[in-house]
């Protein structure tokens, strides 16, 4: 989003330039966010009642078992975002996804 109006078509061509701030309404209320966490969880609860293993719980396990200069790769999709979010960086890893 462009703040600042000299920016607008700067980056794409634009034959229109519109504030969507003016038409946007501003909501504080956080529903979306705690129903968005309770269907995480029971999402969580009910993988863990078949005895599933949680593909995010072997990522973070390969991570708290792996030297501090390891290297990781990984393809594309899933495992590209669980290798982001659940290997620990600390800038002596490297990884390629």
């Amino acid at each position: 989003m462009d703040l600042r109006p000299e920016n607008i078509d700067g980056r794409a061509a634009a034959d229109v330039a519109c504030g969507m701030l003016a038409i946007l309404n501003q909501r504080f209320d956080a529903a979306h966010l705690e129903q968005a966490q309770r269907h995480c969880a029971k999402a969580i609860d009910e993988l863990a009642g078949k005895g599933l293993i949680n593909p995010q719980q072997i990522a973070e396990a390969i991570s708290d078992q792996a030297t501090e200069d390891s290297s990781f790769t990984c393809d594309v999709g899933l495992p590209t975002r669980w290798a982001a979010r659940y290997l620990a960086k600390n800038g002596k890893r490297w990884r390629s996804c």
